[in-house]
């Protein structure tokens, strides 16, 4: 599946800002899904938070929904970072869009994924991610050069610390770079080039 990478790259991040009342300022990690509990939410919740202690000026965008949404909460109010999360339930379109360049990074714990969209068009709106080594991720993820993939068995402490590391750290800037040229791999152009070239293929 191809995605439309223009679409996220020229996306208004500051008018969905400016909806949730998130400061222009604010360091904004970032995540989009269903909320459930499949997608290893306990763990992604629990590193979240401890970045969120480690950064009191972070906040944690979510964009989704789901069963699990009580649960994911309870993980926040529990580390006593609660007023740092922000649900902004499920969006779509061009309101998606912006949500996700809405963000700075992007983490992602899911050991489950097909394709990986997710992580695609986060580094379509030029976000780095921080994610787990797992199928329709690692097609994506290129640890050290669009984001920081921790290998399946990682804790959460590890996760946490890479999402504060890479909050902060002035590497940010060349890894959403390079986030963004990964990106055009998965474009429409480049699903449609490599769907031709396979039906090429079969009729040899």
């Amino acid at each position: 599946t191809g995605i439309d990478v223009q679409a996220f790259a020229t996306a208004d991040g500051s008018r969905f800002r400016k909806r949730i009342g998130l400061a222009e300022n604010a360091w904004v990690i970032g995540h989009v899904g269903r909320l459930a509990l499949e997608k290893n939410l306990g763990f992604l919740a629990e590193g979240v938070a401890l970045a969120l202690q480690a950064e009191p000026r972070a906040r944690f965008l979510v964009v989704g929904d789901g069963p699990a949404r009580d649960e994911f909460k309870a993980v926040f109010e529990k580390h006593g970072v609660a007023e740092q999360l922000l649900l902004a339930g499920k969006r779509t379109g061009r309101v998606l869009r912006e949500a996700y360049r809405a963000m700075d990074i992007f983490v992602f714990a899911s050991k489950s994924e097909t394709q990986g969209m997710v992580v695609a068009e986060a580094m379509a709106a030029g976000l780095p991610v921080v994610a787990l080594n797992a199928s329709g991720v690692r097609e994506v993820v290129r640890d050290g050069e669009n984001g920081f993939m921790l290998r399946g068995s990682a804790s959460t402490a590890e996760f946490g610390r890479a999402i504060a590391r890479l909050l902060v750290t002035k590497t940010r800037a060349p890894l959403a770079k390079e986030a963004q040229a990964t990106a055009r791999e998965f474009s429409r152009e480049k699903a449609a080039e490599k769907t031709l070239a396979f039906y090429e293929e079969t009729r040899r």
